[in-house]
């Protein structure tokens, strides 16, 4: 028999399913009010908990004294570089569906909040035969119809049964439960969504695929994403970001194109998190700035904090610091080497702006994303973040490094930074660049080549 041995243990508590589709709206922005049927037990006591941390309105929380709230655990190990891998899952479902008296509550609930709502979002995530979830498909029906008496648009997604949402107006849906629609196996995903919404069932149809990204169909044609290129960590929770990223672009005037594509680019923040973490808009914000470069691995400095928070105690941090201008091989064995001194290795670049006020105009010679990209495509580099001051204290600060590595002539009292890691039982470590090249070097190179006359 099989035996999984907890040497270190951490538990964590996460909204999960239509939970995590509400935080994951509240944490790009949205005023968001959660309706729902929990049990009076202590899930779901921490479900309104959670639920008030994240900044969601829990008024529509309706309680059944009779109903055991569905918890469902997962149990991850984590790899030298953070990665978490599922080994099981276990499932505690919440035993029989709830009375028409419950419904009957948590419709008036719902109801009671439809005026001045901008969207309805109905996420069906029962995955039993027996149909034990809240969303049955009479109140389904009704609260999508009463929605749009009001001209308020609906956005839908379903496990098992995405065709009792009939009249959303954007149906979200991977691509085994839009083969449940009853559409021929062998269409693609774009002809699939197409279709869907050419037969009037919805205004638009989101298929989310994975690795491969998204395809959003409309009547008039087909709108195919292709995922950013990224190191999963965990894709709990990526789809409950493509649909909040996509979903409040729509109701920000973005056309299916845009929204689908800042959809993907929240999909790929989610998978870079160990288990249901939801995507903040500064995260987006920072990786659209970037086009997508360093999808995976490039994050804020405070979202990186929350990340490295979770891995301190078991991973070795090593930060380092720089322009990394003109990348050459003396940057490459410098990030090498670093690495080599701990578990996870954090990059902090200079933004443009910060390199423009620490090296004068004319600089830098390669823009930001360039550098993010270039730094970003290292195996041997886990994380990056971007910042403008002149300096990198603040990011240290945050961050918390167990080393700083520098490379170069530094002497290590004149490292930004020692006294923040010495006084947390750090060190500093100054890696002597040995006579290699520099990016001042080939920056004269090049002017000198440039102006016909030989380098010094």
């Amino acid at each position: 028999m099989p035996v999984l041995r907890a040497v270190e243990e951490r538990v964590e508590h996460a909204l999960g399913a239509a939970g995590n589709v509400a935080a994951s709206l509240a944490a790009l922005g949205a005023q968001v009010a959660l309706a729902a049927v929990v049990g009076a037990d202590d899930a779901g006591r921490r479900i309104a908990e959670l639920a008030g941390a994240a900044r969601l309105d829990v008024d529509s929380l309706v309680t059944d004294p009779d109903r055991r709230t569905g918890v469902f655990s997962r149990i991850v190990l984590h790899g030298a570089t953070g990665a978490g891998h599922h080994q099981i899952r276990v499932d505690r479902e919440v035993g029989a569906a709830p009375s028409a008296a419950v419904r009957a509550s948590l419709e008036q609930a719902v109801d009671a909040r439809l005026d001045g709502a901008d969207a309805v979002v109905l996420a069906d995530y029962d995955e039993t035969a027996r149909r034990l979830g809240v969303l049955a498909p009479d109140l389904a029906g009704a609260l999508v119809e009463r929605a749009r008496r009001r001209g308020i648009p609906v956005v839908a997604t379903s496990r098992r049964h995405p065709e009792q949402f009939a009249g959303a107006e954007h149906l979200f849906v991977n691509r085994e439960e839009a083969r449940r629609l009853g559409l021929p196996a062998e269409q693609g995903a774009g002809a699939l969504a197409r279709r869907l919404a050419a037969e009037g069932r919805h205004g638009l149809v989101t298929i989310t695929l994975g690795g491969e990204g998204a395809v959003t169909g409309t009547a008039d044609g087909v709108h195919e994403i292709p995922a950013l290129p990224v190191r999963v960590v965990d894709p709990c929770g990526a789809g409950d970001a493509l649909l909040a990223a996509t979903t409040l672009a729509r109701l920000a005037g973005a056309d299916p194109d845009e929204a689908t594509r800042l959809g993907v680019h929240a999909a790929a923040l989610a998978v870079g998190f160990v288990g249901t973490r939801p995507v903040t808009a500064p995260e987006l914000v920072n990786l659209v700035r970037f086009g997508g470069a360093g999808a995976g691995k490039l994050h804020d400095p405070e979202s990186l904090g929350r990340i490295l928070d979770g891995l301190r105690g078991s991973h070795r941090i090593v930060f380092t610091n720089g322009f990394f201008d003109l990348f050459h091989s003396g940057h490459v064995e410098l990030l090498r080497q670093a690495r080599a001194l701990g578990d996870l290795l954090v990059v902090a670049l200079n933004s443009d702006r910060s390199t423009r006020e620490n090296k004068g105009e004319g600089r830098p010679v390669l823009g930001e994303r360039e550098r993010v990209e270039i730094i970003s495509s290292l195996e041997f580099v886990d994380y990056v973040t971007v910042f403008d001051e002149l300096t990198p204290i603040n990011v240290i600060r945050r961050l918390r490094p167990h080393l700083i590595v520098k490379g170069g002539s530094y002497r290590p009292e004149e490292v930004v930074g020692k006294d923040l890691v010495e006084s947390r039982g750090g060190r500093v470590v100054v890696i002597p660049y040995a006579g290699r090249v520099t990016t001042e070097k080939l920056i004269r190179s090049i002017k000198a080549a440039s102006d016909g006359t030989r380098p010094e």
